[in-house]
């Protein structure tokens, strides 16, 4: 099956930065506050500034298929240095846009992963739920790099 994954789906495998957890001490230490979501087998932790709403760190913890992880590997990477506002237009295509290949004869994101993606989603708006209270600087729709 992951022979018929494109190169960079393989990739996110072969490199998984973000498996962790963030602790509510490491959160009091930095003085920052941490959230926590959980949807199906995925978690997600934020650390997430105080006085800016922008999340310094993320991780996750999961057991499930590789798609999970590639997806949660996605989603940590696009939440990291952006506010909880950005991280709540986070989409499935912005997702599906990170593995695309640039050959049309590969398949950008498997079928089979889009429930995970779709749970992923529902676990960026729980987290950005937790972080409501936070003042943000707000930002252009686009402002993703």
């Amino acid at each position: 099956m992951m022979k018929l994954w494109g190169k960079k789906i393989r990739e996110k495998l072969d490199r998984l930065s973000y498996v962790g957890t963030i602790s509510f001490e490491e959160a009091e230490a930095k003085e920052m506050r941490v959230v926590m979501a959980q949807e199906g087998m995925l978690r997600i932790y934020l650390l997430v500034d105080k006085t800016d709403g922008v999340i310094a760190d993320t991780k996750y913890q999961l057991f499930g298929p590789p798609l999970l992880i590639v997806v949660a590997e996605i989603v940590c990477q696009l939440l990291m240095r952006k506010n909880y506002d950005q991280a709540s237009r986070i989409s499935a295509d912005l997702i599906e846009q990170q593995v695309k290949e640039k050959k049309e004869s590969v398949p950008s994101f498997p079928k089979e992963g889009f429930s995970f993606i779709n749970q992923a989603l529902m676990v960026i708006d729980q987290l950005v739920q937790q972080c409501q209270d936070l003042p943000f600087h707000a930002t252009g729709y686009r402002d993703w790099e």
